[in-house]
């Protein structure tokens, strides 16, 4: 509660909240607060995962791409099922295909598709790739 809710401002508390809060999880799987803790824990890390994303944004639109790419496969690999992974594919996908690099575009595409087949970002992807 004490991090900021603006994803551009300090997020220090959040490593301490997750780190508590899978103490919570681990110790006290049967507890009262168990399904709270398992939201809070969700939150955290979806609050972890879109300022990953947020960062790969600002350098993706001043096109350093190669600096986006490592934010981006982050929340990717790390914040999956949280509603944010999709849009870091599209965007590492389209990093990719900014620096030329067309067989890693395809292959994360083809990680996009399968994660989320009904995504929005799958067809806008799909066409850009011409497919």
């Amino acid at each position: 509660k004490e991090s900021p809710k603006a994803i551009d401002r300090d997020q220090e508390y959040l490593d301490d909240a997750l780190g508590y809060l899978e103490i919570g999880l681990h110790y006290f799987p049967n507890s009262d607060y168990a399904d709270e803790t398992q939201q809070a824990y969700d939150e955290v890390r979806r609050r972890m995962g879109r300022r990953n994303l947020y960062v790969g944004k600002f350098y993706y639109k001043r096109k350093e791409y190669l600096a986006a790419l490592p934010r981006f496969a982050v929340v990717a690999d790390q914040y999956q099922n949280l509603g944010i992974d999709d849009e870091a594919l599209y965007l590492l996908a389209k990093s990719y295909l900014k620096l030329d690099n067309r067989a890693k575009a395809f292959e994360v595409t083809a990680i996009l598709k399968k994660r989320h087949p009904d995504s929005k970002y799958l067809s806008k992807l799909m066409g850009e790739l011409g497919l």
